[in-house]
């Protein structure tokens, strides 16, 4: 019975011997494109509270006196925490 035209002859990613062309092709993927991307998305948030933190520091907020780690955990406790729509 002969394949339909929809079916690839190609061997699978791990059948072909050959990594770095296997390496590419996944990169290549829809899938893996937007993996990457959520990643990088992901960094920014994380250095964006990082760098928020450090300003709010800077300027004096959450704290008394000389900033430490109970304050840092105070003023963190003390934020609203975001809400998924």
């Amino acid at each position: 019975m002969p394949e339909s035209s929809s079916t690839i002859d190609r061997p699978a990613l791990a059948e072909t011997g050959d990594a770095p062309a296997d390496a590419l092709a996944l990169q290549r993927t829809a899938v893996f494109s937007g993996l990457v991307r959520a990643g990088f998305i992901v960094r920014g948030v994380t250095y964006g509270v990082i760098g928020g933190l450090a300003a709010a520091f800077a300027v004096g907020a959450g704290s008394q006196g000389t900033p430490t780690q109970e304050g840092a955990l105070e003023l963190i406790s003390g934020a609203p925490s975001p809400r998924a729509c």
